[in-house]
């Protein structure tokens, strides 16, 4: 099968850069026991994730006056 793995975020991002996770044979006794998915997600997930929750967290000082440093 094929899944795409990618954040709400993700479907209006102008700067989206596929990375794809092909397929793994996984064998037992000689055969072809699992074929894995292929994964469709983004290269920058991980920043992009990581953007994300630091806005989080500086909307959540803001929002309860903790905005020293």
């Amino acid at each position: 099968m094929i899944r795409v793995d990618v954040k709400e975020y993700c479907h209006t991002c102008a700067e989206f850069d596929p990375d794809v996770e092909y397929p793994t044979n996984i064998y037992a006794n000689s055969e072809v026991a699992l074929i894995t998915d292929t994964i469709v997600r983004c290269k920058d997930r991980r920043k992009c994730e990581n953007i994300k929750c630091h806005l989080k967290f500086e909307e959540l000082k803001r929002r309860t006056g903790d905005d020293q440093n």
